[in-house]
């Protein structure tokens, strides 16, 4: 990653207008040495290279600040500034100063920024994952639906019965209402089609796409968000990030490796050509030159009777008396003009006044996917490999002894300094600014020592401090929750499946409920005394 700026002229420098004019490059990078073909790491780098990028910027910024203070203070950095020996060279004498490859290879600053560059690299490659989210493997697996379906509902209502009470702050509606309303990614699997809900991806990137998706970088005003999982009983974190693995969502990402299928040669009109060529370089280059000809510029007539010039002797085979051909374009065929060339001379059928006829095109099979929807035997795939093809499984850590930067949904045993999260929301606010319009970064933290939801929001145009806010929960979600419970205890394990498509209309009722009150709010003849009252009644 290499820069460019200009110094600030040095005080009591003679050449100060040659010092201001000249300008200094600099350049951060990192190395990864991959030892055994290590393909995981080696995956892993290049799918999750957005987040290791932002990293790099951080360090890239260390760096020049370092740089920027030692020309700006020279009574600090006299004697890292060394008068270069006279030289022949015109540059020699265009910057009398000039720093050492290595003046800061000892600098403290610079080596706490890049000890912290390399703990957040490890962190993220070696964090334990939660090894089975619901929502991708429910899509990616759905063989194993119904298992995923039961396991979640058994887990769901067991923690419904046991903290949604008055005793525990109606404690699983509260934390599923801040996560309906700031994780905003399962709103486009539940809404109308034909819809808009103001996704962000802009120039579609599969892998960018799903990182704005787990953030809940959907709606407007714009704003991400991360959820913290708080407490000290690791058993009860770990069974409520498993069941926000159901409502975090988003779409998985598919590594295909394709092959081209050689077709049969009775089946192409170019089969006298593979017969002569056998290499299938020169073969394509033909069947290039052939298509690329000035198709444009010949007009077919309409008249029946005439001769037409063509090079094709193949299509001796495929004589029609005045047909015409109509057949719908599918992807492995193309239509083509014939073209008119003196190097030989053949009588063609009648044909319709377009002149078109089908030439068929390379196949190509999926010879590998990854992850693979066809594999029944869920124990021979390894999760490593999956988190590492993309965020969706990666960016879900489980529970761990100390606060990582970048995961979308993690536990702790305790809360991190209010002054950390605010840094890291800061770093993943530039980050996604820097290809999209997003105003606002939040920390959703849900707390199973007190049963309560906050919220910490940053703002990059907030010159105040971030401050914590409660959640409270809505009385949709608390009727979605008594309903499935209800429905559960009636009819048992066995109608899982109904009470998931009951779950989802629910959560399609809250996403149209909310959509009315959004217009009843910005209605221009409106005057609304209390919202929140208006919104406690959803």
């Amino acid at each position: 990653m290499e820069t460019m700026f200009s110094p600030t002229p040095l005080p009591h420098t003679p050449t100060k207008s040659v010092i201001t004019n000249c300008r200094m490059k600099y350049a951060v990078a990192f190395i990864i040495t991959l030892y055994d073909k290590n393909e995981t790491l080696y995956d892993f780098i290049f799918s999750h290279f957005a987040l290791i990028e932002n990293r790099l910027h951080q360090l890239q910024a260390v760096a020049f600040k370092q740089l920027y203070q030692y020309f700006k203070h020279p009574h600090i950095s006299h004697s890292l500034l060394q008068k270069k020996k006279l030289s022949s060279s015109s540059s020699s004498s265009s910057n009398p100063y000039y720093l050492y490859s290595d003046t800061f290879q000892h600098d403290s600053i610079l080596i706490d920024a890049v000890n912290q560059f390399k703990k957040t690299f490890f962190d993220l490659y070696t964090t334990p994952r939660i090894q089975e989210p619901l929502w991708l493997n429910m899509s990616t697996f759905p063989h194993r639906k119904s298992n995923y379906q039961a396991s979640l509902l058994k887990e769901l209502v067991d923690l419904i019965h046991q903290f949604d009470n008055k005793t525990h702050h109606y404690f699983i509606s509260t934390l599923l209402t801040a996560v309906l309303m700031h994780h905003l990614s399962w709103v486009y699997t539940v809404a109308p089609p034909n819809t808009n809900i103001h996704l962000h991806h802009g120039n579609y990137d599969p892998l960018w796409a799903q990182l704005s998706d787990l953030y809940g970088f959907i709606g407007t005003p714009s704003r991400i968000t991360r959820t913290l999982v708080i407490g000290l009983r690791p058993s009860l974190v770990r069974r409520i990030l498993y069941i926000l693995t159901y409502f975090i969502r988003c779409n998985e990402v598919y590594e295909n490796t394709e092959s081209r299928i050689k077709a049969m040669a009775d089946d192409s009109i170019f089969n006298q050509e593979v017969k002569e060529d056998s290499d299938d370089t020169q073969f394509e280059d033909k069947i290039v030159q052939h298509l690329t000809g000035d198709v444009e510029s010949i007009a077919i007539p309409n008249s029946q009777h005439q001769k037409r010039d063509i090079v094709y002797s193949s299509l001796e085979s495929n004589r029609c008396n005045n047909n015409t051909i109509e057949e719908e374009w599918s992807p492995d065929t193309c239509l083509l003009s014939p073209l008119s060339t003196p190097s030989s001379s053949i009588d063609v059928p009648m044909m319709s006044t377009s002149g078109y006829y089908p030439v068929t095109m390379p196949k190509s099979t999926v010879i590998h996917m990854e992850p693979d929807i066809t594999q029944e035997d869920m124990v021979n795939i390894k999760a490593d490999r999956l988190y590492a093809k993309s965020y969706g499984r990666s960016l879900m850590a489980s529970y761990c002894d100390t606060y990582k930067s970048d995961f979308v949904l993690m536990g702790l045993p305790t809360l991190p300094a209010t002054s950390m999260i605010d840094a890291d929301l800061h770093c993943a606010l530039e980050q996604f600014t820097l290809t999209d319009s997003v105003s606002e970064a939040s920390c959703l933290v849900i707390d199973t020592n007190q049963f309560k939801c906050r919220v910490l929001n940053h703002r990059l145009s907030s010159s105040s401090n971030s401050t914590w806010q409660q959640v409270i929960s809505s009385n949709l979600v608390h009727t979605m929750l008594s309903e499935i419970t209800a429905a559960f205890i009636e009819q048992g394990i066995e109608a899982a499946d109904s009470l998931f498509n009951m779950m989802e209309d629910k959560l399609q009722l809250i996403y149209l409920y909310s959509t009315m009150l959004q217009g009843f709010i910005q209605e221009d003849n409106r005057i609304i005394d209390d919202v929140d009252k208006l919104a406690s009644n959803l």
